[in-house]
């Protein structure tokens, strides 16, 4: 699980923690890309206690928080916020985040699960599906019912946050499920002050001016359910 933390210009990071139990040799590290290794700031843990106060200059990029010899990362956002982060080392998976309002935004799309229901989809639209005719109309009939609820989720979002970063990531991450022009217009038009700040705006706007040309992106998602409502149509034929 990896942790998407907002940066609009220069944004002073500041993030204290206290996790029982967390040997003071474990390396704690903020990166711009995990794959690539590229740390932004680290340090070490004395007691427990960690502090990390940094600088980054460039802006609206992902950028992540992790703890060597751990597997968890937490999504953490903040724009000149302090972030503060609690718990124990044996229950590592649950810490407790708190600070900002773009980590209290992002909390609560957390608590909503559009992006683990996503994953949940994206993960099966990889998978080979073989089943009885009965057993793929009750599929569809659930991934159906799964593509809605996170449409209808991320529009409900928009609304309610229209100047969240996190409602221009959530939207950015699942815009593959609407396949309506019409209806991405109205949302990308919902947009104001910092979630028009972010490099997911920007990359939306690339998308629906794609959408607008006629071009459309492949997606993995809708071609398998298309692809198994075909299998459907002509096993009953």
């Amino acid at each position: 699980m990896f942790i998407p933390l907002f940066l609009i210009g220069e944004n002073k990071i500041k993030i204290r923690g206290k996790i029982e139990g967390l040997k003071d040799s474990t390396l704690i590290a903020i990166f711009k890309d995990p794959y690539a290794g590229s740390i932004i700031s680290e340090c070490y843990p004395k007691n427990g206690e960690f502090e990390i106060n940094t600088t980054v200059n460039y802006s609206l990029s992902l950028t992540y928080i992790g703890f060597k010899g751990y597997k968890p990362c937490y999504k953490l956002l903040s724009y000149n916020d302090e972030i503060m982060i609690t718990g124990d080392v044996k229950n590592i998976d649950k810490l407790t985040i708190s600070g900002g309002q773009y980590m209290n935004d992002l909390l609560q799309a957390q608590k909503l699960g559009i992006e683990s229901r996503f994953d949940t989809l994206e993960s099966w639209s990889n998978t080979k599906v073989s089943l009885s005719n009965k057993e793929l109309l009750k599929l569809l009939y659930r991934v159906n019912i799964l593509v809605k609820s996170i449409r209808d989720d991320v529009v409900t979002l928009v609304a309610q946050k229209p100047g969240s970063p996190v409602s221009a990531y959530l939207f950015y991450k699942t815009i593959h499920l609407f396949e309506s022009k019409n209806e991405m217009e109205k949302i990308m038009n919902m947009f104001v002050g910092d979630a028009k700040n972010t490099t997911y705006y920007e990359m939306l706007s690339g998308e629906f001016n794609l959408y607008s040309l006629g071009v459309f992106p492949t997606k993995k998602i809708n071609d398998k359910i298309k692809e198994l409502e075909n299998t459907l149509e002509q096993e009953q034929k």
